[in-house]
């Protein structure tokens, strides 16, 4: 799955109600920042002492401001949901998996890499 675009369509159309094993790996990059799916915490990719002039001067807001920066993201209709690299869930409606990166709106042009997502029914 591309890794510079929001909400990549995977053409998997879930079925609401039914569960589902979803895994992610590979490798992407943030900028120059190497992470896996599940992403990385801020303070992993700035020295301490940057800590708080990033965040007074960090108008960005991610996709889900819940998950960490990076992390593989999930969205079935309105439903945001995190994947990373291991993911059991719920279809909540019937409708085509979308992912993304959870980055900040008007940046994934830096982006490079690219996931790989299985997903396979629980019976």
């Amino acid at each position: 799955m591309p890794v510079d675009r929001l909400w990549s369509h995977t053409g998997i159309v879930l079925e609401r109600g039914v569960q589902y094993h979803l895994s992610g790996y590979g490798t992407w990059y943030d900028a120059t920042i190497k992470c896996d799916p599940n992403g990385y915490e801020v303070q992993q990719a700035l020295p301490k002492y940057k800590w708080p002039l990033f965040w007074a001067t960090n108008p960005l807001k991610l996709l889900n401001t819940k998950g960490r920066w990076f992390q593989l993201l999930g969205k079935i209709g309105d439903s945001v949901f995190e994947i990373g690299t291991d993911k059991v869930l719920t279809a909540p409606d019937s409708r085509e998996l979308l992912c993304a990166p959870n980055d900040a709106r008007g940046f994934f042009g830096n982006n490079k890499g690219e996931l790989t997502l299985t997903v396979t029914r629980e019976e």
